[in-house]
């Protein structure tokens, strides 16, 4: 059975300690032009504020948002899944929770074909688009592996499920690898 193509981000599954994994709120940057969906991978910025992260990002990369509160037109407190980036100069107070522990371990679906060769390899995510209707993101991880060099994640398993098999889509166990937060990254193997 084929692995069903349906992207939705970096879904946190674990802790590689066991620790509780929990979200800390930021600012989102009110000048941001991208929209942000539970699940996207996001950056740094200077002032502490988060804004969506690119491939390429690297160290900058401060872990995976989870959702946004923020205080609507009529003064009330709202949670949401996703924000969207024309919306956000007319709220006030708009705080994104971010899971920021470089020791979560995520879910994602892979952007193309993967096999067992491909464990402890590194690899960036690429950026999707995001479901106005269930606010989750349409991030993946790139198939596309760094071996003997760097990349934002460390591959670690396939996630053991019976509707998921190595090959196109195949969802994938990994962590962080760069991280505004941890040391120096390693490269793949």
């Amino acid at each position: 059975m084929a692995n069903r193509n349906a992207a939705f981000g970096f879904n946190p599954i674990g802790h590689i300690s066991g620790a509780m994994i929990i979200a800390r709120p930021f600012l989102i940057d009110s000048n941001t032009g991208t929209n942000l969906f539970s699940g996207d991978v996001v950056k740094a910025e200077a002032g502490g504020n988060i804004d969506a992260s690119a491939a390429d990002d690297g160290a900058i990369v401060n872990g995976v948002f989870a959702g946004a509160r923020y205080l609507d037109g009529n003064g009330k407190w709202t949670w949401s899944n996703f924000i969207l980036a024309a919306n956000i100069a007319s709220y006030t107070n708009v705080i994104g929770h971010v899971y920021t522990d470089p020791g979560i371990i995520y879910e994602v679906q892979v952007d193309g074909s993967m096999a067992i060769t491909d464990i402890n390899a590194a690899a960036n995510h690429v950026v999707g688009t995001g479901s106005q209707i269930t606010g989750m993101s349409g991030h993946q991880l790139n198939a596309t592996v760094v071996t003997g060099g760097s990349a934002q994640f460390l591959i670690m398993d396939i996630v053991k499920k019976p509707d998921n098999a190595f090959g196109a889509n195949v969802n994938m166990r990994v962590k962080f690898n760069e991280h505004f937060y941890s040391g120096a990254a390693v490269n793949g193997i």
